[in-house]
């Protein structure tokens, strides 16, 4: 088995479950380095991955309720 080489973070909705919800978003962009300590992984994970998964699913939250209140504005 090849070793793992990236990790990322997922923005998803939260359910009753574990990390179950539907994803929103993926961000597979944080290059796992051997000699990383675990510290510097998540830090690196944080900023890479997960901070820009946040903006993205926030982003495309945001957009769906610009769209539902556009079409508000239209019927009204």
């Amino acid at each position: 088995m090849p070793p793992v080489t990236m990790t990322g973070a997922s923005f998803h909705y939260v359910d009753n479950g574990i990390d179950s919800g539907e994803v929103i978003t993926d961000v597979l962009a944080t290059p796992i380095d051997p000699a990383d300590t675990i510290l510097e992984l998540r830090w690196n994970n944080f900023n890479n991955s997960l901070f820009p998964a946040m903006r993205r699913g926030l982003e495309i939250l945001a957009g769906m309720g610009v769209a539902e209140e556009q079409g508000m504005e239209e019927r009204g």
